[in-house]
């Protein structure tokens, strides 16, 4: 299951080479189909003359990477050929999926891992699916994910259960210890523990999937909320001349991380899933998108940054420039809109905005979710009606006092919101759209055959 999610794997192990061989074979890591490669000279120099007459039977990597996309393209021309309502394929990565194996001796790798051999060891381990390193000493297990981090610089995870696992656990950028008849040293100086090693299945390909995404998408949030906020006073600072006169209410960018916008994403960050976890083990090619980093990359990052700009000038204008131009009245009495009224109106989009966003983007709904989301859009309505009373004036901040209760009542208030938040999200919702329909992603198609499922067992999707 682990190389089907396209992670390189390497045993290192103490027991002799026919025992790692079987155990290989026991646990699917070699199978019948796969072309073992065998070092086990003791002598450096036919170690150095095995390994460079593999290196020359075997396609390079620029051949390699160009049969792989060149069957990628053929197995996209063939779902485009497929009828509508075709069941759809999660499609595989060819990278990890070889049909290439190779075991090593602790002798042989010694003279493996010298300065003169090792990058082309590496590249021969590179085109493995999986690699067996036999007779191996704490020091070597240690040397190996070094030579891994120096010409590939992986997220690497070692996982072992003894002390002689230490090295290798404290080398890697992730380390997993299993608490079993071994003692607890390799516990700890991991940075995980678990009980049995099929646990780390599970770890890996549910739990470290899932918080990836979390994360990710928390940390492009945060930045794309901050920068609405950033750029709305940055363009207020321009038109008023670069007067120093803030744009909100003090209380207002307080309230507006600590309160206003910090559960919704907060929840996201604790309940959210794309898939379940059913599917999540059962096509572990989901998890090719997390080992390629796709929720974090530098372009994903923009398009949130351009999305905070577009929004913070898209209403700035519409609200503060357009429908509260001079001479815009509030209400019957003629009376004109100034500068608390129309960052009120704004500021009440920017909540919406914001929220909405955050609600397009959860794919798990459940009872908290509900109650959060629609909990941080009303309270901001009690907390704005309280604080516009005699409550601003004793925090200082008269200027506030009575500027929403004109508002509420005024379709000044209500219209530019609603329009402002349509346009605003109109761009995402229709990006998804696309992106779904044209360019499906795996968990794109997990999620349709898990609705399709469910609606044949009369469940929702989102529950």
């Amino acid at each position: 299951m682990l190389k089907m999610a396209g992670i390189k794997l390497w045993v290192l192990t103490g027991d002799k080479l026919e025992t790692a061989e079987n155990i290989a074979m026991a646990t699917r890591l070699f199978t019948p189909q796969m072309r073992i490669i065998t070092i086990k000279s003791s002598d450096a120099g036919e170690v150095e003359s095995q390994i460079d007459g593999y290196l020359r039977e075997l396609p390079s990597e620029k051949e390699r990477k160009a049969e792989a996309k060149a069957e990628r393209a053929r197995r996209r021309k063939q779902r485009k050929n497929e009828k509508k309502g075709a069941p759809a394929e999660v499609e595989m990565d060819d990278e990890g999926a070889g049909t290439l194996g190779m075991i090593i001796t602790g002798d042989a790798l010694h003279h493996a891992l010298s300065d003169g051999v090792r990058r082309r060891f590496f590249d021969l381990s590179n085109q493995c699916a999986c690699v067996v390193c036999c007779r191996s000493s704490p020091l070597q297990k240690s040397q190996v994910v070094d030579l891994v981090h120096r010409y590939r610089n992986p997220i690497s995870l070692a996982i072992g259960d003894g002390a002689n696992d230490i090295s290798m656990i404290q080398r890697a950028r992730i380390g997993v210890g299993i608490n079993g008849e071994e003692g607890m040293q390799a516990v700890r100086a991991a940075d995980f523990s678990i009980a049995q090693f099929e646990y780390l299945v599970p770890l890996l390909l549910v739990h470290g999937r899932f918080m990836y995404k979390r994360i990710a998408y928390v940390m492009c949030f945060f930045m794309y909320k901050n920068a609405i906020i950033a750029t709305v006073q940055l363009l207020y600072s321009i038109w008023s001349g670069f007067s120093a006169q803030t744009y909100h209410d003090a209380y207002f960018r307080r309230g507006f991380n600590l309160v206003f916008t910090a559960f919704p994403i907060m929840l996201y960050a604790i309940f959210d899933q794309d898939v379940t976890r059913e599917s999540a083990l059962r096509f572990p090619e989901l998890y090719h998108e997390t080992r390629r980093n796709e929720s974090f990359r530098v372009w994903r990052f923009c398009k949130w940054l351009g999305f905070g700009f577009y929004d913070a000038i898209v209403m700035y204008f519409f609200i503060a420039y357009w429908m509260f131009g001079e001479g815009s009245p509030i209400d019957g009495s003629g009376r004109n809109v100034g500068l608390w009224e129309s960052s009120t109106v704004l500021y009440t989009c920017i909540l919406l905005v914001v929220n909405l966003r955050v609600a397009l983007h959860t794919k798990t709904w459940n009872v908290f979710s509900w109650i959060v989301w629609i909990g941080s859009l009303l309270i901001w309505f009690p907390f704005i009606c309280i604080y516009c009373s005699y409550v601003a004036v004793l925090v200082r901040e008269p200027q506030m006092y009575g500027v929403v209760y004109p508002l509420l009542a005024s379709a000044h208030y209500w219209l530019p919101v609603l329009l402002t938040a349509t346009v605003c999200i109109f761009p995402d919702v229709l990006i998804r759209y696309l992106k779904r329909e044209l360019w499906p992603s795996a968990f794109h198609i997990v999620q349709e055959m898990e609705l399709k499922d469910k609606k044949a067992r009369g469940f929702c999707y989102f529950c």
